[in-house]
This record gives structure tokens, C-alpha cells and sequence, in this order.
């Protein structure tokens, strides 16, 4: 609530799904890992363009098609993704989603990257959007309105890497998790410990 402080939420989510998680208002949206965004006042921008989201499609169905009979493997659509999660399935199961998921991702090498997260991949365009250029930009248009001096930023995430990379000398930078080689700054334990930091901030 404060004037001093922009608030915003960056996410692998699309930001359909953020914004029912988290009902706030005032936040800058970073979805899709940072292929959607919204700021406050503005409307929800997606940088996919038709002939993308279309691919993102015909992708889902093919993956259907390519992991029906698999236990435990959901596949889910999003604005400018499709999303296989494994997480529960038995090990033979995942094994046998991966090795399907890499290969969809061949035939399509040219239009889509696969990343891989916890227990999920996640086929994306190929391109230069990612969370870091996204809170880059996000940063830059606050800055140009507000006296912004320091930017706060904790992730937990491999994809959260692209914003700790961008980030100044002089702002702060947490990776959430066991401590792993991270460019972050900083290390806390648990999702708990960052609350425990903002109460103290």
C-alpha cells in the first residue's frame, strides 16, 4: 500500500490463472514467463503473435495424442505455451513423457523451445522474451514515472536465472530453495523465510 514501493508478480502462470490466485490490485503482471504482462491502469498484452498461438495449439493436440495412456501426465494449454506435468506419475511413466516430450519438441525446433522446470516442461516460441527482458521493461517504465531506486527480486525457479543476470550492483537479488549456483545475491531457505524478510523490510 505504500506510494514508495511498486508491487509485481512474475510467474511461468498465464496471467488468466495469476490474477484468480492472487486477487490484488495495483500489481504488475508478469505471466507466461514473460511472454504476457499487464500493468497497473493497462491492458493485458500478449507478445505472441496469431500464427504463435495457433502452433501452441496444433502442439497441445499432437502431445495429447503422443502421451494418451500415460498415468499421471496432464497436459495443459495456456495462452502461449502447452505444459506437461509430471509430478506423482510412476518413474517408468515419466520417463516414457520425457522422452515423447523431447521428441515433439525436435519436430518443432525451429518455432519452439522446451524448458524444463520442476516436475513440468513447457514448450514456448522461440524468442526473446523471457522473465528477465520482461522485468527489465516493467522496471524501466516504472522508473520513468517514480523514483525507484532499488529493485527487490525472489524467485525460486531456473527461469527466474534471466532476471538475477539483468540485475544492477546496487539491487537485490534472492534465490529461494536449497543453495544451488544461482547469480542471485542472496540465498533464503523457504517461501516462510521471504515473508519473514518483507515483515523485517
Amino acid at each position: 500500500q505504500s506510494p514508495r514501493v511498486a508491487l509485481g508478480i512474475v510467474s511461468g502462470r498465464g496471467l488468466r490463472r495469476l490474477r484468480r490466485l492472487v486477487r490484488r490490485k495495483g500489481i504488475h503482471w508478469i505471466g507466461s514467463h514473460g511472454w504476457e504482462w499487464s500493468l497497473p491502469n493497462d491492458v493485458h498484452r500478449s507478445h505472441a503473435t496469431a500464427e504463435e498461438s495457433r502452433l501452441i495449439y496444433e502442439v497441445s493436440a499432437e502431445l495429447r495424442r503422443a502421451l494418451r495412456g500415460l498415468l499421471h501426465i496432464r497436459i495443459k494449454r495456456k495462452a502461449v505455451s502447452v505444459v506437461v506435468h509430471y509430478r506423482g506419475a510412476p518413474l517408468a511413466q515419466a520417463r516414457a513423457a520425457r522422452k515423447l516430450v523431447a521428441q515433439v519438441a525436435r519436430l518443432h525446433s525451429s518455432r519452439l523451445r522446451l524448458l524444463a522446470g520442476k516436475k513440468v516442461f513447457e514448450l514456448l516460441p522461440v524468442g526473446a522474451n523471457n522473465k528477465g527482458t520482461a522485468v527489465t521493461a516493467a522496471v524501466a517504465r516504472i522508473r520513468r514515472r517514480h523514483r525507484f531506486p532499488v529493485l527487490i527480486y525472489a524467485g525460486d525457479d531456473r527461469t527466474d536465472e534471466t532476471v538475477f543476470a539483468r540485475m544492477g550492483k546496487r539491487d537485490i537479488s534472492i534465490h529461494v530453495g536449497r543453495r544451488v549456483r544461482s547469480r542471485a545475491k542472496f540465498f533464503l531457505r523457504s517461501p516462510f523465510q521471504v515473508c519473514r524478510f518483507l515483515l523485517q523490510l
